[in-house]
């Protein structure tokens, strides 16, 4: 489970957040499976909850606008 732990460290957007959904399916499924490896994964997760400005756009239409985080697309 640590190597493929290692793929949170990547810089493609879409892998990291595949290993994402790995480890939180391991973690409330078999917690025993990334228990130990908490002490090294923990602080990048964290990481990765930061708000990013580039991926944050308003969306205009008419009378209303709405910011929009691009996250839940890619």
């Amino acid at each position: 489970m640590g190597h493929f732990l290692e793929a949170l460290h990547d810089n493609d957007l879409n892998v990291r957040r595949v290993a994402l959904v790995a480890f939180n399916s391991a973690a409330h499924n078999k917690p025993s499976l990334v228990r130990d490896l908490l002490h090294s994964v923990l602080a990048h997760l964290y990481s990765e909850t930061k708000l990013r400005v580039c991926m944050i756009f308003s969306l205009s239409c008419y009378y209303c606008s709405k910011c929009v985080f691009l996250a839940g697309r890619y």
